[in-house]
C-alpha cells in the first residue's frame, strides 16, 4: 500500500500532484503530524484550484495524455492482454482513492470547522467529471475484468483525452498561452432564428467533420448582429458530446497557428479553429499563415482542425485606398485576399433582417422568455429601439428583449 501511486503506468501524473500525494499522505502514513500537515495543505491546494477533492482527481485522468493513452482512444487500436493488465492496474488503485474512507483517516486529525468535509463530496457540474464518477461508482468494491477496461477505454473515446479535453471551449492570451473558458456558455442553437438555411449548411458541415467524413472550412460572411459568432459557438455547443472544441485566436496570433497545429493534430479530440469579425488591410500579411494551412500542405494530414471565420466583408478586405503608384500592389493584394476566401468551401452569407422578418424575430424571444406584452406595442418600441441602436439584426432584438426584462414598459 505505500508505494501505490508509484505503482501507476498509465496515470503517473498521479504521482507528481500535490493535490494526490497529500490526499495519499493523510489516508496512509502512520505519523499524526504527517497527516495533520497534509489534511491543511490538502485543504489549501482544493480551495486554490476551486475544485472538489474527486473532480480534481477526474480531471487528472481526464486531461492526462502520453503514448499510452494516445493507442488506447485510437478508433483502429485492440487492446492487448498487456492493455488489459495496465487499465486494471490503475483502476483498481484510483478506485481505492476514490472510495476509501476518510473518516476513518482523519478520525483523530484536527478538522478545524469541518473543512475537508465539504471539499469531499462526489458531485460535479461538469459533465465529463460526472461520467468518470459514475463509471467508479459502478465499479465500486467489485473486481476489475475485461469487461470493466473496455467500458472505461470507451468512456475514454466518447468523452476525449488530454489537456484540451475537459473544457469546451479555449482562447489564446496575449502571451499566447492557451487558456480554458471556464463559463461557456453560448446562444443556444435553437434561439439563433431565422437563418434556417445556413444554419443547416453549417450543421451538416460541422457533423460531417465530427464523423471524420469530408467537411469544408467556413467563411461566415456579413453585417453585424446578424448571429454568425453566435451560430459557431452553439454549433460548438451541440456537438461537445462528440469531441468536438473550439479554439479562438485574433488576427495578430495567426502566427502562432503552425505551433498550435502541432500540438493538437495528434489528439483525439476535433478542433474548430474560430476568427470573429477578420478582416485585412493592404499592408498586412498575417493572412498568409491562414492561406497557407487552408491552401494544403500540413491540414492535408490534419484531419482533426476546421477553420470557421466570421467576417463584415465578403473577400476579408478591410480598406482599400488607391493611387497610381500602389496600384499594382492594391491589386495584387485584392487578388490575394479573394484567392483565401475562394479557399473556403462553406461560404455562408448572413443578410441584413428586413423589418418583417426582425419583428418575427422579436415575437419569438418574447415567446420563448414567455413575456406577457402587448403584440401593437411590442411591434411600435421594437421599431423604435432598431432606430436607437442603428439597424434591425438578431442582436438588436436580443437587446430589446433584454430591455423588457429589466424595466418593462417604461422603455
Amino acid at each position: 500500500m505505500s508505494h501505490q501511486l508509484k505503482n501507476l503506468v498509465i496515470y503517473t501524473s498521479f504521482e507528481r500532484d500535490s493535490i494526490v500525494c497529500n490526499y495519499y499522505n493523510l489516508i496512509t502514513k502512520e505519523d499524526y503530524n504527517e497527516r495533520q500537515r497534509s489534511y491543511f495543505n490538502l485543504v489549501k491546494d482544493l480551495v486554490s484550484c476551486g475544485k472538489k477533492l474527486m473532480e480534481h482527481i477526474m480531471f487528472l485522468m481526464i486531461e492526462s495524455e502520453n503514448q499510452i493513452i494516445s493507442k488506447l482512444v485510437d478508433e483502429h487500436y485492440r487492446l492487448t492482454e498487456f492493455d488489459y493488465a495496465c487499465i486494471k492496474n490503475d483502476l483498481m488503485i484510483i478506485n481505492w482513492l476514490v472510495h476509501y474512507d476518510v473518516a476513518q483517516a482523519i478520525h483523530d486529525i484536527d478538522n478545524q470547522h469541518g473543512l475537508l468535509t465539504f471539499l469531499l463530496e462526489k458531485t460535479s457540474q461538469h459533465s465529463q467529471v460526472t461520467c468518470y464518477l459514475d463509471f467508479f461508482t459502478v465499479v465500486r468494491d467489485k473486481p476489475i475484468f475485461h469487461q470493466q477496461c473496455d467500458d472505461f477505454v470507451v468512456l475514454m473515446k466518447s468523452q476525449g483525452t488530454g489537456r484540451f479535453s475537459s473544457h469546451i471551449a479555449y482562447y489564446m492570451t496575449v502571451d499566447n498561452t492557451i487558456m480554458p473558458i471556464e463559463k461557456y456558455e453560448p446562444l443556444k442553437w435553437s434561439l439563433i432564428y431565422d437563418y434556417d438555411i445556413q444554419k443547416e449548411r453549417l450543421r451538416k458541415n460541422t457533423e460531417a467533420f465530427v464523423k471524420s467524413k469530408f467537411y469544408h472550412h467556413a467563411l461566415l460572411v456579413g453585417a453585424s448582429g446578424t448571429g454568425k459568432s453566435s451560430s459557431i459557438k452553439a454549433i460548438v455547443d451541440l456537438y461537445k458530446d462528440q469531441r468536438l472544441r473550439l479554439i479562438q485566436l485574433h488576427k495578430g496570433q495567426l502566427g502562432q497557428l503552425p505551433a498550435l497545429i502541432e500540438e493538437i493534430k495528434n489528439s483525439s479530440l476535433k478542433f474548430i479553429i474560430f476568427m470573429d469579425d477578420l478582416s485585412f488591410e493592404v499592408n498586412e500579411d498575417a493572412y498568409k499563415f491562414l492561406k497557407s494551412f487552408i491552401e494544403g500542405g500540413i491540414l492535408n494530414e490534419t484531419k482533426n482542425v476546421a477553420f470557421y471565420v466570421t467576417s463584415n466583408r465578403m473577400h476579408l478586405i478591410k480598406e482599400v485606398r488607391s493611387d497610381r503608384e500602389g496600384e499594382i500592389h492594391i491589386q495584387d493584394f485584392i487578388q490575394e485576399m479573394t484567392s483565401l476566401s475562394d479557399r473556403f468551401g462553406l461560404f455562408l452569407t448572413f443578410e441584413s433582417l428586413s423589418q418583417k422578418a426582425y419583428l418575427e424575430m422579436v415575437f419569438k424571444m418574447i415567446d420563448e422568455e414567455k413575456l406577457d406584452y402587448d403584440r401593437s406595442w411590442v411591434e411600435v418600441e421594437a421599431k423604435k429601439w432598431s432606430l436607437r441602436q442603428g439597424g434591425m439584426s438578431g442582436r438588436v432584438a436580443n437587446q430589446f428583449v433584454k430591455q423588457l426584462h429589466m424595466i418593462g414598459e417604461d422603455l
